[in-house]
C-alpha cells in the first residue's frame, strides 16, 4: 500500500469516536505494538485505546460501510487526531486473533519512496 493512498483515505475521517458505526472502532492493541500515537480514553475513565479504520490498497477513497471492498489493513490513531496514524494488518503467520480466526495485527513498516536518480 502506498503511503499517499493511506494518507488520502485517512484525511476523510472525522476526529472522534462515532458510536453506532462499524468503523472506526476501538483498537485495544492486544498485540502490544509500538504505536507512534498515544491513544486516549474513548469513554470517561476508560482504558487507553485507539481507533482503527479499514484502509484499502489501490484507492484514495476513505472506506465507508457502503464500500464494496475491505482489506485486512487498518489505520490506527488517537481519536482526536486521525492525521497521525500507524498502519497495521492481519498476518496469519503471527498467530490467530480472536474468535473470527483472523491473523494477529502486525505493524507495517514505512518505506520512503526512492527517486529515480537515487537508484544507482
Amino acid at each position: 500500500m502506498y503511503a499517499k493512498d493511506a494518507k488520502a483515505q485517512q484525511a476523510g475521517l472525522a476526529p472522534g469516536h462515532q458510536s453506532g458505526r462499524v468503523y472506526p472502532s476501538a483498537f485495544n492493541n492486544k498485540e502490544k505494538l509500538a504505536l507512534s500515537t498515544p491513544g486516549s480514553a474513548l469513554k470517561p475513565n476508560g482504558p487507553r485505546q485507539w481507533l482503527h479504520s479499514p484502509l484499502v490498497p489501490g484507492t484514495t477513497e476513505t472506506w465507508t460501510p457502503a464500500s464494496t471492498e475491505k482489506s485486512g489493513v487498518r489505520s490506527v490513531y488517537t481519536a482526536d487526531d486521525p492525521s497521525k496514524f500507524d498502519v497495521v494488518y492481519h498476518d496469519n503467520r503471527a498467530g490467530a486473533s480472536g474468535k473470527k480466526g483472523f491473523g494477529k495485527f502486525v505493524k507495517a513498516e514505512y518505506h520512503p519512496a526512492v527517486e529515480e536518480k537515487d537508484r544507482d
